[in-house]
């Protein structure tokens, strides 16, 4: 039977040391893009005071998950206050994303550009019906842009939903309304490119090109249960 991905309170422990911050290298050459900085009635801050604040959090979040302490609500409390913390840092997904660069995923053209947009990612469990049995059944990833020029969506929403004795599988997504001329401007859609080649962002999301269906999961993997668990550790990672 296959497994099925657990919930971030179950998930094993990632040894990190508070305070390793890496603040060189960073690209903010398209500035704030309108998301970074924070809300309007919070003091300004610079990138490392950014930065410090938010590996406090994911160090507070760690360490209440390693004891097995970090309940649903207390979860969602520290999920807020990383979301604050991560908005004030440009281009901080995108980075982010970078550095989970693997053997079957990386970004191809102009995609990162694209990416500069990309202000949170979102991940929630899909829960059963059944009250008397609460039983995790699907997983829904929401990414949320700012105005950009390559397409009109402000969210993209993949979902998939899990099946007994059956790797999990692409319920939905939604359909990305692209701006004229984007996709050849970005330069991602590459047809002469076969299952083996590795995979976009895009191809991921879209299923451009035939994935196997292994690939799919593990990028899908990759995003929920170690890129959105500690996503500073891999921003830190493309920096280097």
């Amino acid at each position: 039977m296959a497994a099925v991905p657990p919930r971030v309170a179950e998930l094993p422990h990632f040894e990190r040391v508070q305070g390793n911050i890496n603040a060189n290298n960073v690209n903010n050459a398209d500035g704030n893009n309108g998301h970074a900085g924070g809300r309007g009635d919070e003091p300004a801050m610079d990138l490392p005071q950014a930065l410090k604040a938010l590996d406090d959090i994911q160090f507070e979040f760690n360490h209440y998950n390693h004891l097995g302490l970090l309940s649903l609500d207390f979860q969602s409390n520290i999920l807020a206050r990383r979301a604050e913390a991560i908005a004030r840092i440009p281009n901080f997904w995108r980075q982010a994303l970078v550095g989970l660069h693997c053997e079957h995923f990386h970004f191809r053209g102009q995609e990162p550009e694209c990416l500069s947009a990309l202000i949170s990612i979102d991940i929630e469990s899909l829960w059963s019906d059944d009250l008397d049995i609460k039983k995790e059944v699907g997983c829904q990833f929401k990414f949320t842009f700012g105005p950009n020029p390559y397409f009109d969506n402000r969210e993209l929403v993949k979902e998939y939903k899990y099946e007994a004795k059956r790797p999990p599988r692409r319920k939905s997504c939604t359909r990305i309304e692209w701006n004229r001329g984007a996709t050849e401007t970005l330069a991602f859609y590459d047809w002469g490119l076969n299952w083996a080649s590795p995979f976009s962002f895009f191809d991921w999301y879209c299923e451009i090109r035939p994935m196997r269906p292994f690939v799919d999961n593990d990028i899908a993997f990759r995003i929920k249960n170690i890129l959105w668990r500690d996503p500073l550790l891999y921003y830190n990672h493309a920096a280097r």
